[in-house]
């Protein structure tokens, strides 16, 4: 039986930290790629806290809230995305363990399926995102554009690790149509991605006069 699963969110970030170098089965790849997805978001958010602070720009706070209300979304889905992970990985080790019979080779199909499902959702989740971003560059201030980048660069990140841990485990399911679906799915999340987080970097590096 394994261990409960911390309630990360309840702890000092310490622990997490410490939890991911240790030599345990969690949290892993995907719960780490969730938690700097959580991350990118939180900068995204405040780039659209502090527009909103800011009375110059009243004239677009209504658009900039509507930004930061997918934001905050897509937070709670992140945040529940570290948990699933953890959750998901340790049915699946379970699974693998059980003798070959119907019951079990069910069991094991269910475990397989979720450690596809949890990584793509995450996938499809940060390039959502990333266009939420896309969108917000336009109309936050100035002063937090290369917070804004930076949050763009995480959330990126996010998007292509939840998709190699998906492709990985793509190949142990057998059913053609779903294998078709979930790489249908991840590979159109990441062409995406790669364009918000193209026009993002762009835009914020002329405005800053950065190099591309």
């Amino acid at each position: 039986m394994s261990e409960p699963i911390p309630d990360y969110f309840d702890l000092p970030l310490r622990q997490f930290v410490e939890d991911s170098a240790a030599g345990k089965p969690t949290p892993g790849g995907g719960s780490v790629t969730s938690m700097s997805a959580v991350l990118g978001v939180s900068l995204a958010r405040m780039a659209a806290a502090y527009t909103l602070g800011n009375a110059k720009l009243a004239d677009v706070h209504d658009r900039v809230r509507e930004l930061d209300s997918r934001l905050a979304e897509a937070d709670g889905l992140f945040r529940r995305m570290v948990v699933e992970d953890m959750e998901a990985y340790l049915a699946y080790v379970e699974a693998r363990k059980t003798v070959d019979t119907p019951e079990f080779r069910e069991q094991r199909r269910q475990a397989t399926l979720a450690v596809v499902a949890v990584p793509t959702e995450i996938t499809a989740l940060a390039s959502a995102t990333l266009k939420a971003c896309d969108e917000l560059k336009d109309v936050a201030s100035s002063y937090l554009l290369s917070d804004l980048l930076a949050a763009a660069h995480l959330l990126h990140g996010a998007c292509q690790a939840a998709a190699v841990n998906a492709r990985l485990n793509l190949k142990n399911l057998t059913d053609d149509r779903l294998l078709n679906t979930y790489r249908a799915q991840i590979t159109g999340a990441l062409s995406h991605a790669e364009l918000h987080l193209a026009s993002i970097r762009a835009a914020i590096n002329e405005k800053l006069a950065l190099p591309s």
